[in-house]
Protein backbone atom coordinates (compact mmCIF):
# COMPACT_ATOMS: atom_id res chain seq x y z
CA UNK A 1 0.00 0.00 0.00
CA UNK A 2 0.98 3.41 -0.98
CA UNK A 3 1.18 6.21 1.39
CA UNK A 4 0.81 9.45 -0.21
CA UNK A 5 3.87 10.89 -0.40
CA UNK A 6 5.23 7.95 -1.67
CA UNK A 7 2.63 7.40 -3.96
CA UNK A 8 3.42 11.41 -5.47
CA UNK A 9 6.63 10.47 -5.74
CA UNK A 10 6.36 7.13 -7.49
CA UNK A 11 4.21 9.18 -10.37
CA UNK A 12 6.76 11.99 -10.32
CA UNK A 13 9.53 8.48 -11.09
CA UNK A 14 7.11 7.38 -13.83
CA UNK A 15 6.48 11.19 -15.36
CA UNK A 16 2.75 10.68 -14.63
CA UNK A 17 1.11 13.91 -13.83
CA UNK A 18 -1.43 13.80 -10.86
CA UNK A 19 -4.09 14.98 -13.16
CA UNK A 20 -3.84 12.39 -15.00
CA UNK A 21 -4.33 9.34 -12.28
CA UNK A 22 -7.83 9.10 -12.89
CA UNK A 23 -7.27 7.75 -16.80
CA UNK A 24 -4.23 6.02 -15.98
CA UNK A 25 -6.56 4.13 -13.14
CA UNK A 26 -9.03 3.38 -15.99
CA UNK A 27 -6.36 1.61 -18.51
CA UNK A 28 -4.73 -0.37 -15.91
CA UNK A 29 -8.28 -1.72 -14.43
CA UNK A 30 -8.59 -3.96 -17.10
CA UNK A 31 -11.37 -5.86 -15.64
CA UNK A 32 -13.36 -2.87 -14.65
CA UNK A 33 -13.70 -4.03 -11.15
CA UNK A 34 -12.61 -0.21 -9.86
CA UNK A 35 -9.42 -2.25 -8.05
CA UNK A 36 -6.42 -2.68 -9.39
CA UNK A 37 -4.81 -6.48 -8.69
CA UNK A 38 -0.99 -6.75 -8.82
CA UNK A 39 -1.12 -8.29 -12.61
CA UNK A 40 -3.24 -5.60 -13.84
CA UNK A 41 -0.35 -3.27 -12.52
CA UNK A 42 2.24 -4.63 -13.91
CA UNK A 43 0.75 -5.91 -17.43
CA UNK A 44 -0.32 -2.39 -17.56
CA UNK A 45 2.90 -0.74 -16.67
CA UNK A 46 4.18 -3.35 -19.48
CA UNK A 47 2.07 -1.94 -22.19
CA UNK A 48 3.38 1.68 -21.11
CA UNK A 49 7.08 1.36 -21.02
CA UNK A 50 8.25 2.74 -23.97
CA UNK A 51 7.44 4.57 -27.11
CA UNK A 52 4.30 3.64 -28.72
CA UNK A 53 5.03 1.32 -31.41
CA UNK A 54 3.55 1.67 -34.90
CA UNK A 55 0.58 -0.71 -34.83
CA UNK A 56 -0.75 0.62 -31.33
CA UNK A 57 -0.75 4.01 -32.93
CA UNK A 58 -2.97 2.14 -36.01
CA UNK A 59 -5.28 0.68 -33.59
CA UNK A 60 -6.06 3.86 -31.80
CA UNK A 61 -6.56 5.70 -34.98
CA UNK A 62 -8.89 2.59 -36.45
CA UNK A 63 -10.41 3.06 -33.10
CA UNK A 64 -10.81 6.16 -32.74
CA UNK A 65 -12.12 6.16 -36.72
CA UNK A 66 -15.18 3.94 -35.83
CA UNK A 67 -15.84 5.96 -32.71
CA UNK A 68 -15.93 8.55 -34.96
CA UNK A 69 -18.49 6.83 -36.98
CA UNK A 70 -21.09 5.61 -34.28
CA UNK A 71 -21.23 8.94 -33.07
CA UNK A 72 -22.17 10.18 -36.26
CA UNK A 73 -24.65 7.36 -36.68
CA UNK A 74 -26.07 8.69 -33.08
CA UNK A 75 -26.39 12.41 -33.64
CA UNK A 76 -28.60 11.40 -36.83
CA UNK A 77 -30.95 8.92 -34.94
CA UNK A 78 -31.28 11.66 -32.17
CA UNK A 79 -31.75 14.37 -34.89
CA UNK A 80 -34.50 11.80 -36.61
CA UNK A 81 -36.26 11.36 -33.05
CA UNK A 82 -35.85 15.00 -32.46
CA UNK A 83 -38.10 15.86 -35.62
CA UNK A 84 -40.37 12.94 -35.07
CA UNK A 85 -41.29 14.40 -31.38
CA UNK A 86 -41.74 17.76 -32.69
CA UNK A 87 -44.09 15.87 -35.18
CA UNK A 88 -46.10 14.20 -32.07
CA UNK A 89 -46.09 17.59 -30.18
CA UNK A 90 -47.94 19.22 -33.18
CA UNK A 91 -50.75 16.41 -33.42
CA UNK A 92 -50.95 16.60 -29.66
CA UNK A 93 -51.62 20.12 -29.87
CA UNK A 94 -54.06 20.28 -32.84
CA UNK A 95 -55.71 17.46 -30.79
CA UNK A 96 -55.90 19.66 -27.62
CA UNK A 97 -57.23 22.31 -29.75
CA UNK A 98 -59.73 20.07 -31.48
CA UNK A 99 -60.92 18.68 -28.11
CA UNK A 100 -61.44 22.42 -26.63
CA UNK A 101 -63.62 23.46 -29.77
CA UNK A 102 -65.96 20.35 -29.50
CA UNK A 103 -65.73 20.83 -25.55
CA UNK A 104 -67.04 24.56 -26.40
CA UNK A 105 -69.41 23.55 -29.12
CA UNK A 106 -70.83 21.19 -26.66
CA UNK A 107 -71.12 23.95 -23.80
CA UNK A 108 -73.12 26.50 -26.08
CA UNK A 109 -75.40 23.64 -27.89
CA UNK A 110 -77.19 23.32 -24.15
Amino acid sequence: RFEQHDFREFLGRCQIQPEEVASLFVLLDSDNSGFIDYHEFIGGCMRLRGPAKAIDTIMLLDEARQLAQTASKICRRVGLLERRLAEVEDHVDRASEDIMVEVRGSHGAH
